[in-house]
């Protein structure tokens, strides 16, 4: 049995068109000579995405009646973020049969968290297009609902920077740099910036380096809340 028929076996899906899986596990390097965007998945990465997005968001919705929107945002965050979709993808065994080139076979790109999350938006692309709406909430729902019940956490037993990180965790992960010290050893100020892609989106102060990160995280979420 072949890598690709053991893959389909495990999504529970057999593809009409393989050609379409093969495709959604293509890695733009393997295909580094070509000159369309179409000989790779990154295209089938994209609408994978969306698809990801609305039908975790239902899931979520139906399960939790009375979640409010920050949870379950979070909880989505949670469940989509890069390194789950690296870890479905490594339980589906999607590592080996990823099509890439010698430089990422020989830096371990398959079993990069980075490459793997992107061929699983691709895969669930994929389904998508092959099959419609079913298959692909079908797929997606079977994958994130045993994460469901971790990823629902009542927000007040939330701590600001694990909520920021939530919240941001499609685009990356947020780190602290403390860019300010000042006053006497027994009565010490700092000034921290909560950075998210080499941006700073909060700046906080306290008298503990803990408290001034804490509070940059505080003020990156309310800057959040008011865009």
């Amino acid at each position: 049995m072949s890598n690709l028929q053991i893959l389909q076996e495990k999504l529970q899906y057999q593809f009409k068109d393989e050609a379409l899986l093969r495709l959604a596990l293509t890695h733009c390097s393997y295909t580094h000579r070509a000159m369309t965007e179409s000989a790779h998945n990154q295209r089938l990465e994209f609408l994978g995405d969306a698809v990801l997005q609305l039908y975790s968001s239902t899931l979520l919705y139906g399960k939790y009646p009375e979640a409010n929107e920050s949870t379950l945002s979070q909880a989505r965050a949670a469940l989509v973020c890069e390194e789950a979709l690296a870890t479905y993808a490594r339980a589906l065994g999607v590592g080996n049969c990823l099509l890439l080139g010698n430089g990422e076979i020989a830096t371990g790109g398959q079993d990069r968290d980075s490459i793997l999350a992107d061929a699983m938006e691709a895969i669930i692309g994929a389904v998508y297009l092959d099959g419609g709406q079913n298959p692909a909430q079908t797929l997606i729902h079977r994958l994130l609902s045993p994460g469901t019940d971790r990823a629902i956490v009542p927000e007040k037993r939330l701590d600001a920077k694990t909520t920021l990180q939530l919240a941001c965790a499609k685009q990356g992960e947020v780190t602290y740099a403390i860019v300010g010290e000042s006053g006497p050893d027994h009565c010490k100020h700092f000034v921290a910036h909560a950075i998210l892609c080499e941006k700073v989106i909060g700046v906080g102060e306290g008298p503990s380096k803990k408290t001034a990160q804490k509070n940059a995280a505080l003020d990156a979420l309310k800057q959040m809340e008011g865009n």
